[in-house]
């Protein structure tokens, strides 16, 4: 199945960096490009999303979803969106749980370069990392998720090996159990 659209999946709050997508959407918009957006979840800047829906075409809000939902959603993105920033009162991500199910669904992922994302999205080889903040940057990445398929077929395979061999509960939980043996 082709990519439908690019994908947010979480809480609309500050850290998530709902604001910033929502400016390099109003910035794609502008340069023509019409490549939907979807928003699964739910939150305090739900407002600010229903505005850009108004706005803007091709913005979609389904509130919360199934997990088997939002798999099938993942199946077919061009991207996973996560374009955390460093919230005003300090709060900011470790490794959002959505980029592992992503990847495992072999949807590539866009994120933030800070934090457990940094650590988790090898940039150019498992997805692609922008600088927190800067919706010209994140929405160069959309663009070029959107029009490149061979970049998005290989980023789709390496961050599902990447999911399989180092982002699954097993895999953690063993490390983990080798950790706490070696104590």
């Amino acid at each position: 199945m082709p990519p439908q659209a690019h994908l947010f999946v979480g809480r609309f709050v500050e850290k998530k960096g709902i604001s910033v997508l929502a400016a390099a959407i109003r910035h794609l918009r502008t340069a023509g490009d019409t490549t939907p957006v979807t928003f699964i979840g739910d939150g305090p800047l739900r407002p600010l999303l229903e505005q850009l829906s108004h706005d803007v075409s091709g913005v979609t809000l389904t509130g919360w979803l199934q997990p088997e939902a939002v798999r099938a959603r993942m199946t077919s993105a061009y991207a996973l969106l996560v374009p955390s920033v460093v919230a005003n009162d300090g709060d900011a991500e470790g490794l959002p749980s959505v980029i592992p199910e992503a990847m495992a669904q072999a949807c590539p992922v866009i994120g933030s370069d800070q934090g457990g994302i940094a650590e988790a999205i090898h940039h150019q080889e498992t997805g692609l990392l922008v600088a927190p903040g800067d919706p010209v940057v994140l929405a160069a990445a959309m663009r070029q998720m959107a029009q490149d398929a061979a970049l998005r077929t290989r980023l789709q395979a390496a961050g599902f090996r990447e999911a399989s061999a180092h982002l699954n509960a097993h895999v953690q939980s063993k490390k983990l159990e080798n950790l706490l043996l070696a104590i």
